[in-house]
């Protein structure tokens, strides 16, 4: 997409923000982020697009074991899995 037609002089600071942030977020990158005084934007769909890399059974029952303890400030609770 290009973006300097939708840029004018008559544009409001959101408008233009939100032309940035759609040029910016073209780039797929979760490091790229604009920041105003009045937003921020940021690409977090990155984090959402890519696999999971950790096996979840493979930490349940070869790390943890069957029993899970969750441990909160005065109380523990024990969970069969």
């Amino acid at each position: 997409m290009i973006y300097r037609p939708l840029v004018s002089s008559s544009m409001t600071r959101e408008e233009l923000f939100n032309v940035m942030a759609s040029m910016l977020n073209t780039l797929k990158d979760g490091h790229v982020n604009l920041r105003s005084e009045f937003n921020i934007s940021k690409y977090e769909a990155w984090f959402m697009d890519y696999p999971a890399n950790l096996d979840r059974d493979l930490i349940l029952y070869h790390y943890l074991g069957r029993t899970i303890r969750l441990q909160a400030r005065c109380s523990t609770k024990k969970f069969e899995v």
